[in-house]
């Protein structure tokens, strides 16, 4: 599996885990922001596997209040799922990267969609609980 991002610079508040550091340059927040990072890699059974810990979700309007910690598979097919095992939230993408923000945007809508309902099944409750652990508002900046 080939996790690796391209390279440059980064500064981050991410302590030194074993294993690889990834990131993106999306401009959230400020250029070079990391957005996750790997430890522990591994080859499981059923193909790679990696746990990443996502620093935050690429969203205009919401942040995390602390780290997420996904699962990430690669499947035999060139097909990668992402898993936020926690939330009881996968999502899949043709690359490492596509997994991971599809996952990062299901977060998201998911977070959004059920704080808007009166009534939610038991796991859209789970999920909602773990949710609301995990995001927050960012703060409005004054313009």
């Amino acid at each position: 599996m080939n996790l690796v991002g391209t390279s440059s610079k980064v500064s981050s508040p991410v302590p030194q885990w074993p294993g690889t550091l990834h990131y993106d340059t999306n401009d959230v927040g400020s250029p070079n922001v990391v957005t996750y990072a790997t430890f522990n890699s591994y080859n499981s059974d059923s193909g790679p596997y990696a746990w990443l810990v996502l620093l935050t979700l690429d969203s205009a309007d919401y942040q995390l209040r602390q780290p997420i910690f996904v699962g990430l598979k690669e499947k035999a097919d060139d097909e990668y799922i992402a898993t936020f095992a926690e939330a009881e939230l996968s999502r899949s993408g043709d690359t490492p990267e596509e997994a991971l923000a599809w996952l990062k945007s299901s977060i998201v809508e998911l977070y959004e969609l059920f704080k808007g309902e009166d009534q939610l099944g038991p796991l859209p409750q789970r999920q909602l609980r773990v949710l609301e652990q995990y995001i927050g508002k960012k703060p409005h900046r004054a313009r």
